[in-house]
């Protein structure tokens, strides 16, 4: 972890002054009335916000001891309940479990601040259920310890009474888990540790690897971190180690380098696929869970592991497949000496295959976008792109496949019947006839199943009174 640059500590120190002077700091100290707590929670609360993001986003290396800073009781406890919830969402949990791989101490160091601070009975209503969380993914003897570190007997029996017996069952952990994911999905408060040795990297790896993983997802960009990881992965302290190899998969499709990073993953990355027997498989699963974690990869991604590949000759089946995902970018997943060579890649190599579910992934990604980004007026663009969409499905002979097809022209019919209402108009019933015939060619829906789709829901007229 890093210290905190000069510039965090004048800025917050900035903010400290500016509300110093409000009328509402004023006030509150006047009265100690929580209605203006939260008047100036209201002012301050969005200016804190865009200075821990500022952080976050600069120099993510130093997150944990802003949020020490900003800890300091003269701050009143600004921001703090936000932050204590960005505590608990970041940690790396077992999802079989739904509870922390490792036990959370600076959620415990917030936690026990806000316990201790003069305005805890302003901050409780805003903690509980973000504390009943934490509690549920911890366990039952760390959360014991860490309610006997509190002194004051009303703030020992709030805690206790947070430790709702229902987060017992994993699908009640499960449930507010996700509600808060979804909450927090476009904040980014993520940060890590680097580990030095080996024995390290074992123990917080999954930590790094989150990290790693949600700044991608957020498109984060940081050079210095760049530089910091890019040192990492050369250390041949970790060379082959299934850790290293994991970070490498997300660094080379990922992570912008300059020339001479380049250079230094694009040698340590031809130098393990030397080394490593299966070093295919292993790089083809971590490609398809970056697809399954909906990561963006495209056509820039492709060509960025491309670029760092050497060819191995006639065998070298990565190779083949980045350049097949090449001629797929470049030409166009419509254009017929694309099918052909799709087809012609894909009977070589056993239907269920790793390098199979990628090429699969690669045209998934375009029906995605059109699902997304087609207009509603050019539906007849739609029609046509699905009988190219045929043309794989005849080629991949893939249910999961066909199921995703389905499912991305739904999102994309959905927001043709919301636009086009008039079930009698020209358009509607083209739309109509359109998708009856091909759901049902493709067994995408059964005769029954489309009828109701389109059948007009009736509306009862009230009876008049005599």
């Amino acid at each position: 972890m890093e210290k905190l640059d000069k510039k965090y500590i004048d800025q917050l120190a900035a903010l400290k002054d500016e509300m110093m002077q409000l009328d509402a700091y004023n006030q509150f100290l006047d009265t100690e009335e929580e209605e203006h707590y939260n008047d100036l929670q209201d002012l301050m609360g969005p200016k804190m916000s865009a200075l821990y993001h500022q952080v976050s986003t600069e120099r993510p290396l130093q997150l944990l001891e802003f949020e020490r800073a900003l800890l300091d009781d003269e701050l009143e406890g600004m921001f703090l309940p936000r932050m204590l919830g960005y505590t608990v969402m970041r940690s790396v949990i077992n999802h079989d479990t739904y509870k922390y791989i490792l036990s959370q101490e600076h959620f415990k160091e917030v936690l026990v601040n806000i316990c201790n601070s003069p305005n805890f009975e302003y901050l409780r209503s805003r903690i509980g259920q973000t504390i009943q969380l934490g509690f549920g993914l911890s366990s039952d003897i760390w959360v014991t310890n860490l309610i006997n570190l509190i002194s004051n007997k009303k703030v020992k029996t709030y805690l206790k009474a947070q430790k709702d017996s229902k987060y017992r069952l994993i699908e009640h952990r499960k449930q507010l888990y996700q509600k808060y994911l979804r909450q927090f999905s476009n904040d980014n408060y993520f940060t890590t540790v680097f580990p030095s040795t080996m024995p390290e990297l074992s123990v917080q790896f999954p930590e790094l690897r989150n990290f790693l993983l949600q700044r991608t997802r957020l498109g984060v960009r940081d050079a210095s971190l760049t530089t910091k990881l890019v040192e990492f992965l050369a250390d041949r302290a970790y060379f082959a180690s299934d850790e290293q190899f994991a970070l490498l998969a997300l660094t080379v499709n990922f992570v912008t380098l300059d020339e001479d990073q380049k250079k230094i993953i694009g040698q340590l990355f031809n130098e393990l696929r030397v080394e490593l027997d299966d070093f295919d498989d292993k790089y083809l699963k971590h490609l398809i869970e970056f697809y399954n974690l909906d990561l963006p990869l495209n056509e820039e991604t492709d060509a960025n592991v491309l670029a760092l590949l050497e060819s191995q000759g006639d065998q070298d089946q990565l190779y083949k497949f980045y350049k097949l995902a090449e001629t797929i970018h470049s030409k166009g997943f419509t254009h017929p000496e694309v099918i052909e060579a799709v087809k012609l890649f894909y009977i070589n190599h056993d239907g269920t295959s790793l390098v199979n579910k990628a090429v699969r992934n690669i045209i998934l990604g375009y029906a995605g976008k059109f699902a997304h980004n087609l207009d509603v007026e050019s539906f007849q663009d739609y029609f046509n792109l699905m009988d190219y969409f045929k043309q794989y499905i005849n080629i991949f002979d893939n249910q999961k496949f066909n199921q995703r097809i389905k499912d991305y022209s739904m999102i994309y019919i959905k927001k043709l019947l919301k636009r086009y209402t008039d079930k009698r108009g020209k358009d509607y019933q083209s739309i109509k006839r359109f998708v009856r015939s091909t759901f049902l060619e493709l067994n995408f829906m059964t005769a029954k199943e489309l009828t109701l789709m389109f059948k007009t829901k009736r509306v009862r007229k009230k009876v008049e009174e005599a």
